[in-house]
């Protein structure tokens, strides 16, 4: 990999701690500094297609991973902040710090040895691994939760594996993959449920979306039980996080005819639910008991998390270009205008990234319960509940942001 002159500089001196133009005034009224440059360094590299500058991008991801607080951008530019991603991976807020030359020349040789794989597949090597299980139809945070996916995995930090579809209507898996195909990404699979589904919703979007361009024609998506099966089987043990914002056939199909491969390929289930008797994803279209069965036999960890109803985000789309489908959605969504939606599925996508940390808790006392009856004990590493630790504003400005970062292709 060759890297250009100033490129080059700008790694060195990001590592070893030294001020790049210091004092001089930068774009936005803000003074640069060797966090400012690094940060607008990584912005404009990360979005380019050839191979020498990728690496570039991986160099500045991988020093970023390692540095932590030590690279926080010196002003609150949105370029610097990298799409709002949360702080635990860019750093927090405080005044700036030298790193010892032992531990920075360390991280920037670490960097540059694997930077050499530059290529897409190794740049996800440290991301988490995604399956998304959506019902992407009656409401529209499940196009959010795309966007901020795919937003997650244009900055490396995740590798969306299969999105699997659990309603049943004509246009949805050709919906999800016409904003696959948005964001770059249209060889990901997607699976449909072939089930038995009385009282399919209607949608007020999908017919749009699905007008967009897209490679998967309306019927010809393979069933989810296959997508799982393959895509699982290509997967490293307990590699893979699968997080459901939608209903629970799909994987209680997957449980009932691959439980060994759940257990040796899944790390985790995150479900987007209520803790008590919920009314909607766990209970709707003759489901409850399917929900029941998911729940109780569930072979890894699984994270109930129903955060998000006031954490209202999308009214930032109108600014985004027309030939955006996650756009088109929200617009369809509220009848020809733009209005923030409540992020329950984009709050669920974020746990499933992030896990407990910054932004999340992990509650592992007191019970889940259903509206049959069954209750299910909370217990650390086995079935848990997703707590916020941040204000819904936090949450509002980190999903906007997430929403309405254009692809990086």
């Amino acid at each position: 990999m060759a890297l250009a002159g100033r490129e080059f500089a700008v790694l060195i001196s990001a590592a070893l701690g030294i001020w790049v133009r210091d004092g001089a005034p930068c774009r936005d009224g803000h003074r640069w500094s060797k966090r400012t440059e690094f940060h607008h360094f990584v912005h404009e590299n990360a979005t380019l297609r050839d191979a020498p500058r990728r690496g570039c991008a991986r160099v500045a991801c991988a020093l970023t991973r390692l540095w932590g607080a030590s690279m926080e951008p010196a002003g609150p530019t949105r370029q610097m902040q990298s799409a709002g991603l949360p702080a635990r991976l860019w750093g927090t807020t405080g005044p700036p710090e030298r790193l010892p030359v032992s531990r920075a020349w360390f991280g920037l040789l670490l960097a540059m040895a694997s930077a050499a794989h530059a290529d897409e597949a190794t740049l996800h090597d440290n991301a988490e691994r995604i399956i998304l299980e959506t019902d992407i139809t009656f409401d529209v945070d499940d196009v959010g939760a795309m966007a901020v996916l795919h937003t997650l995995a244009d900055a490396g930090h995740v590798k969306i594996l299969a999105v699997n579809y659990n309603e049943v209507h004509p246009n949805g898996a050709a919906a999800i993959d016409a904003i696959n195909t948005f964001y770059g990404r249209s060889d990901i699979p997607v699976g449909v449920y072939r089930g038995e589904f009385p009282d399919p919703d209607a949608s007020r979007y999908l017919d749009h979306v699905a007008t967009f361009p897209r490679r998967l024609t309306a019927d010809g998506a393979p069933d989810a039980l296959d997508v799982y099966r393959r895509v699982l089987g290509d997967e490293g043990e307990r590699s893979v996080t699968i997080v459901s914002v939608g209903f629970l056939n799909n994987l209680a199909d997957l449980l009932r005819a691959e439980a060994d491969l759940v257990a040796s390929k899944v790390r985790k289930l995150v479900v987007m639910g209520g803790r008590h008797n919920d009314g909607f994803n766990l209970v709707r279209h003759g489901l409850l008991e399917t929900t029941q069965e998911v729940i109780e036999n569930w072979p890894t960890p699984l994270a109930i998390s129903d955060y998000g109803g006031r954490v209202r985000t999308g009214a930032t789309l109108a600014d985004t270009s027309a030939d955006n489908p996650v756009r088109e959605a929200y617009f369809r969504w509220f009848g020809g205008r733009f209005e923030g939606r409540s992020s329950w599925d984009q709050v669920a996508v974020l746990y499933a990234v992030y896990g407990a940390g910054e932004w999340f808790k992990d509650v592992a006392s007191g019970t889940g319960s259903l509206r049959n009856g069954y209750s299910w004990q909370l217990k650390s590493g086995w079935r848990t509940y997703v707590g916020p630790k941040r204000s819904e504003e936090e949450f509002v400005d980190l999903i906007e942001r997430l929403m309405v970062e254009p692809p990086r292709n």
